[in-house]
């Protein structure tokens, strides 16, 4: 389940149960965008913290992500496997957009133009002219 909790009282305000009977959900984290991503093996459901939304419920096309990053676009970016990738969760379907190294850290700077951090150090990405060519 996942839930708001009154930190004042200690009570729990809200609890939404992603997978009855589930004893192995785990809350991935939340991004700056307020949308909490949760996996429970294969499936991944991301939340909207602010209306309580489900945005996505089910597999992906791909391993779920470590880290998560809605872009300016609406789409979602991750790393995995050296690569950045772009899900596309209407249409559940991942793009493979550029190599990632061994950067473990991504974030969206200004619309279109992507920091990746990691052990090689940091790097900039401007999606912009690539995703113009794609719409």
């Amino acid at each position: 389940p996942t839930g708001n909790l009154d930190t004042a009282t200690g009570k729990v305000v809200y609890e939404h149960v992603l997978w009855p009977g589930s004893e192995s959900t785990t809350v991935n984290g939340i991004s700056e965008a307020g949308v909490l991503m949760a996996t429970d093996g294969a499936e991944i459901a991301l939340v909207d913290t602010a209306t309580r939304e489900v945005l996505y419920k089910g597999t992906m096309t791909a391993l779920p992500p470590t880290t998560l990053r809605r872009g300016s676009d609406g789409l979602f970016y991750y790393i995995r496997d050296e690569r950045l990738w772009r899900w596309d969760v209407a249409a559940n379907t991942t793009t493979p957009v550029a190599n990632a190294g061994r950067c473990g850290l991504l974030t969206e700077a200004q619309p279109g133009r992507w920091v990746l951090a990691g052990t090689e150090g940091v790097f900039g990405l401007n999606l912009k002219a690539e995703l113009r060519s794609t719409r």
